[in-house]
């Protein structure tokens, strides 16, 4: 979401349209935080698939909430009243998860509804198209949508926008003009200060990496920030991320920033922490949302301007919880949805460099910004972790450990079948390096550009059995349902994590 102030419109795309539905509306409209990321349609095998059609632009004017929205974006193919989204997916199971689905439909809605005004239209056919990048397998649903009932979705998603305006609005016509014309926040400027803040600007504007090194107490914080806030302000970059491998560190460019802010600078700005660190209900999300009140409210838009009108330069994790308590909702992505209205993110290395972890709604695809990484001589060694993967054969058995399963369980004999299988796979690669663990249990470590493709298949098929059985398990009604559906859930996660 953009404000243009010549054109005095809001300008966005059907992705971000949709995904503030989702946090203002309802779960049931979801936006794709945190799931497998996805690829423009541009990938060789869909554009075959889709014929070798081009895409389609596709553009809405509408007013909501006392301003103007400019709405652009690209449908992956249109053939008369039949318009098509498609998708590479990176899950195992080569189909898009529960959420990712809905945010895919949901966008869908959105560009049949543009592509129904344009035309005049009085029905819509949407296809959806999926790719494994696993197996190199397609499917695709079809579902005819009619003007009205696209109407209806687009409305609600459009009234959304109301109140996620003003803040941009102020961004750009308020907190932007007062970091362009800011001052350095000390009167003197020390030795070697002057030429780092003018090679930090430069770089902010032209693009590149700037390495400094100097002295701690020298100043090197607000020697980043300040050419940083000053790059924002005058339009080379959308955000700054400040990254750091420790809480001090953290509190350092805190305190530069509500410096800065007693300067006249405008600005807002967010700490973010683990959610493991932030959670008060021990994390019971992670077993069924249904069990987390705060996982289920549907308030978490509501929580965001609150925390907005706040008017704080830096909000800490104290700041989140106290509201994200006062309107029950998850702490962690309050702070998430805080940020995304934020000039500065302040979050430690594994936000960015962390393929498990990293945030997807600002690093799926490439944006505009700018990276101030603290302490970078403690990257290569947390990279190095990072990047590291393991994958035991007890992974592949759990399901036979799991006693509610009972003997007959599909997925169980499907685990003992896969666990020689796996062994059979992995071994050659690692027999060079075995050795034994204090436990008993041996290892063996490889470098491999890539993984066999064989132990893709062996996971999805397990994954899909997970799933299936997961399903069934739902539908029963015996005493252990609950605890097999949790203990089911967590093997799927697990195989899901493992499969990417």
């Amino acid at each position: 979401m953009r404000y243009d102030a010549e054109s005095r419109k809001i300008l966005l795309g059907v992705r971000e349209l949709v995904s503030v539905a989702r946090r203002r509306i309802s779960p049931t409209l979801p936006y794709d935080e945190d799931e497998p990321s996805q690829t423009e349609v541009g990938a060789p095998r869909l554009r075959a698939y889709l014929g070798g059609a081009f895409p389609t632009e596709l553009s809405l004017d509408f007013s909501v909430g006392g301003y103007d929205f400019s709405l652009c974006s690209r449908a992956d193919s249109v053939d008369g009243d039949i318009l098509t989204v498609a998708r590479e997916l990176y899950s195992p199971a080569g189909r898009p998860k529960k959420e990712e689905q809905a945010q895919i439909r949901g966008e869908g809605f959105v560009l049949s509804h543009m592509l129904a005004v344009s035309r005049g239209l009085s029905e819509v056919t949407l296809r959806s198209v999926y790719l494994s990048s696993q197996s190199g397998e397609f499917s695709e649903t079809k579902e005819v949508v009619s003007k009205r009932k696209l109407e209806t979705f687009f409305r609600k998603c459009a009234d959304a926008l109301g109140e996620y305006a003003r803040p941009e609005v102020e961004r750009v016509t308020e907190r932007l003009p007062s970091m362009k014309k800011m001052r350095f926040p000390y009167d003197n400027v020390r030795e070697g200060q002057a030429e780092f803040i003018r090679s930090a600007y430069r770089t902010l504007s032209r693009g590149g990496a700037l390495y400094a090194s100097a002295p701690t107490g020298t100043g090197k914080t607000v020697s980043a920030l300040f050419p940083a806030l000053r790059a924002l302000g005058d339009g080379r970059c959308d955000k700054v991320f400040y990254l750091t491998p420790k809480t001090t560190t953290a509190e350092a460019a805190t305190d530069c920033l509500r410096l800065m802010e007693s300067e006249g600078v405008i600005c807002r700005a967010i700490t973010l922490i683990a959610k493991e660190k932030c959670c008060r209900n021990g994390m019971l999300c992670r077993t069924s949302r249904r069990l987390c009140k705060s996982s289920a409210s549907d308030r978490l838009a509501e929580a965001t301007l609150a925390l907005y009108d706040r008017r704080l330069t830096v909000v800490d994790a104290s700041v989140v919880r106290g509201v994200a308590e006062q309107f029950c909702v998850c702490p962690y992505e309050l702070s998430l949805s805080y940020s995304e209205l934020c000039d500065v993110v302040i979050c430690d290395f594994n936000y960015l460099f962390d393929p498990g972890v990293y945030i997807k709604r600002y690093f799926t695809e490439r944006g505009s910004y700018a990276f101030l990484v603290d302490e970078a001589h403690n990257l290569p060694e947390r990279v190095r972790e990072m990047y590291s993967a393991e994958l035991c054969a007890s992974d592949i058995t759990e399901p036979c450990r799991f006693e509610t399963l009972g003997e007959l369980s599909p997925l169980r004999r499907l685990s003992e079948e896969t666990e020689k299988k796996f062994t059979d796979l992995l071994f050659p690669y690692v027999k060079e390096d075995i050795r034994e663990r204090p436990g008993g249990d041996k290892a063996g470590a490889v470098k491999l550009s890539e993984v066999p493709p064989e132990l893709y298949s062996l996971l999805s098929e397990l994954l899909a059995e997970a799933e299936e059985e997961l399903r069934q398990s739902y539908m029963a009604r015996d005493e252990e349902k609950e605890l097999r559906a949790a203990e089911l859930r967590r093997i799927e996660k697990k195989l899901a994590e493992a499969g990417e």
